[in-house]
């Protein structure tokens, strides 16, 4: 009884230790992308054509906040900081002829949500370069949002969108007073 205890250990130990030897290595997997600009968020790649005049696609995916996306193996920008550097750079390239924002977010923070619409409105204004927001599945609360300071606003037949959301606690003290 105690042998056929031990090699049932055993067995399950050996097992338990293959399962895990496979879900760690099936990290290792090289990293293939359909998408150029996943690899490096700010690196200018051309989708078609072979003119002077650029459309800046900006993605807004995900949770909308100031801080960065942590995880066990990499650092992500945060989606506020993502896409403030890609709208510093575009200030700078006079062949922008309009930005798209490719809205894929069911918000996040209320302030990081401002600083994108503040933000989207001072490069408009800065460079009269038109702006337009593509809602795709989500495009709630946050997301919704910074889609406001966009000049036209498309959504998919299919997305879900609506809801700033944004909660703005401003206390009344003059009865009090």
């Amino acid at each position: 009884m105690k042998n056929g205890f031990l090699q049932t250990s055993a067995g399950y130990i050996l097992l338990l230790l293959l399962f895990c030897g496979i879900f760690l290595s099936s990290g290792c997997i090289s990293d293939i992308s359909l998408f150029p600009s996943s690899r490096d968020p700010l690196k200018e790649f051309t989708i078609s054509g072979d003119g002077p005049e650029k459309v800046l696609l900006i993605p807004i995916t995900g949770a909308i906040s100031l801080e960065p996306d942590i995880n066990l193996f990499f650092l992500r920008q945060g989606v506020v900081q993502e896409v403030v550097s890609k709208l510093r750079m575009a200030e700078a390239d006079s062949h922008i002829q309009s930005v798209v924002l490719l809205i894929n977010s069911p918000g996040g923070s209320v302030t990081a949500s401002d600083i994108l619409y503040r933000e989207m409105l001072n490069y408009k204004e800065r460079t009269g370069v038109k702006v337009y927001a593509m809602m795709l599945d989500v495009a709630a609360s946050g997301g919704y949002y910074a889609a406001l300071a966009a000049d036209k606003i498309y959504a998919h037949p299919t997305s879900l969108t609506g809801s700033v959301g944004v909660i703005f606690i401003h206390p009344e003290f003059s009865r009090l007073l």
